[in-house]
């Protein structure tokens, strides 16, 4: 996870801030992370989503039921 993370920080460098096309680990299906939640990321100290807002979504309905 770490190597992807950093691989799409490298690709990233010198660019000018876009959305990214993820892929959730969950169902597979390609999520756009947008600039501003990666900026909310970034600034929370965060590591890039692995899952889209569905599948975490559906994780949050589970834990908490």
């Amino acid at each position: 996870m770490q190597e992807r993370n950093e691989s799409i920080n490298e690709a990233l460098k010198g660019s000018a801030p876009r959305d990214l096309l993820l892929k959730c680990w969950d169902c597979g299906n390609r999520f756009t992370f947008t600039i501003s939640e990666q900026q909310f990321f970034k600034q929370k100290g965060f590591q890039l989503p692995n899952t889209c807002k569905k599948c975490r979504n559906k994780r949050r309905e589970l834990y908490y039921m």
